[in-house]
């Protein structure tokens, strides 16, 4: 989701691993230790994804300026859970010299009806709500999105790949090595750093 915060200044992303042990309230997301800077520090919001279980996307986001958390779940948010993850976040926070009150939003949104698409939801209502969609959040039919996601996916993955292309073309050294009489050499390829 990094690319979704580069648009929006003073917005910071937080990685899967990290949201979710701040979201389910881990001692060691409030550690010195935890996250090398402080990512509140100058910050106007936070987002990012939180596995629910072990397999099911959601998606976390918070304006620092208006002390909101938004918490959207594709197949419907359950109250007792919000409370429990807003509480988490308040520890989190106040760790990190950021203290509430906190008031826990709620958003009307499309709802996924399959068990596969609630990553592409979260990657829809993360979209929606950093370009500062109001009301309903209404997605696009999944399979079009999926495309889009792939497309995206693929074309910033281009320009590494043609940057790493050429560079390794400069450094790469090859050996053939004999396998012995009568069987197939061995080529081995490494990079040579010049």
């Amino acid at each position: 989701m990094p690319y979704l915060s580069r648009s929006q200044p003073g917005t910071e992303a937080i990685n899967s691993q990290a949201m979710h042990l701040i979201l389910e309230g881990s001692s060691r997301a409030r550690s010195t230790y935890f996250l090398k800077k402080n990512i509140l520090k100058g910050a106007s919001a936070i987002f990012g994804p939180y596995l629910l279980g072990e397999c099911h996307w959601t998606l976390f986001h918070c304006n620092l300026k208006q002390g909101t958390i938004t918490y959207i779940d594709s197949l419907g948010e359950q109250p007792q859970h919000c409370f429990q993850i807003m509480e988490n976040w308040s520890l989190f926070a106040a760790s990190r010299g950021c203290q509430g009150p906190w008031k826990m939003m709620k958003r009307d949104h499309d709802s996924q009806n399959d068990s596969l698409s609630c990553g592409v939801f979260s990657l829809m209502f993360a979209e929606m709500i950093l370009q500062g969609q109001q009301g309903h959040l209404q997605c696009l039919p999944i399979a079009q999105e999926r495309e889009r996601l792939g497309t995206l996916l693929f074309n910033s993955l281009d320009v590494k790949i043609t940057v790493q292309k050429n560079l390794l073309q400069r450094e790469l050294k090859q050996i053939s090595i004999p396998l012995g009489h009568g069987k197939q050499r061995m080529i081995l390829t490494w990079v040579h750093r010049l």
